[in-house]
Parts: structure tokens; C-alpha cells; sequence
């Protein structure tokens, strides 16, 4: 199997592999292939970080409340937060207040209805 790659105009890379051996790749003529543009990646429903430490301050999230949240635990957090009803969250969070989650949730309602 042989291999070759170039850099096209955006710095990308695009990588052409022959799965039969008696392809010469050095000598391929673009007009038998097509280049497509990368993707454009989905907008991400994740806060920034900043943003949603004030979000959980604002909601009356203490640091004991978060205390064996990593990052990636307070976007999951927030997520379920932002997807599944507060019955889902304080069966899932118990040790949270019901309150704290109310707010929580009425936070993210605003923010997204605002987007």
C-alpha cells in the first residue's frame, strides 16, 4: 500500500492511499479526484469555563457542592442539567440541594432563551 500526502492552500492535508500497488500515486492527475473542505464543527454546548463557574455561582453552587467534580464531571453536570427534568437531577445529585438545581435550571432556561 503506498502513500502520499500534500499540503493544499489552507495548510490542511490531504492524504491519498492506493489500495492496489500498481498505482504509481506520484504521477496522479488532480482531475481524477475531488478535494472537499473540512467540516465546519457543530457549535458546542458547553460553556466556557468562566462562564459556567459564574452560572453554578449564581445558581448558589458552593466548592463543597462541587468538590469531587473535575472538569469534565461540571460539564457532564451541566449538560444533565441543561437535558433532564429536575426529578432526573435530584435523584442523580442528592447531595444538592433541590433548590441550588431549580435555580440552576431556570439559569440555563434564560441563557439559552436569550442565544
Amino acid at each position: 500500500m503506498e502513500e502520499t500526502s500534500n499540503k493544499l492552500k489552507d495548510k490542511s492535508r490531504l492524504t491519498v492511499i492506493s489500495l492496489d500497488s500498481n498505482i504509481d500515486l506520484k504521477n496522479l492527475d488532480p482531475k481524477f479526484y475531488k478535494t472537499y473542505d473540512q467540516p465546519q464543527p457543530e457549535k458546542s454546548e458547553l460553556l466556557k469555563p468562566e462562564v459556567q463557574e459564574a452560572l453554578f455561582l449564581k445558581a448558589g453552587l458552593t466548592t463543597d457542592d462541587l468538590k469531587n467534580f473535575d472538569e469534565f464531571a461540571k460539564d457532564y453536570f451541566y449538560l444533565e442539567a441543561k437535558h433532564n427534568p429536575l426529578n432526573y437531577l435530584r435523584q442523580k445529585y442528592p447531595k444538592i440541594a433541590f433548590s441550588k438545581l431549580r435555580l440552576l435550571q431556570t439559569l440555563i432556561q434564560k441563557s439559552e432563551s436569550r442565544k
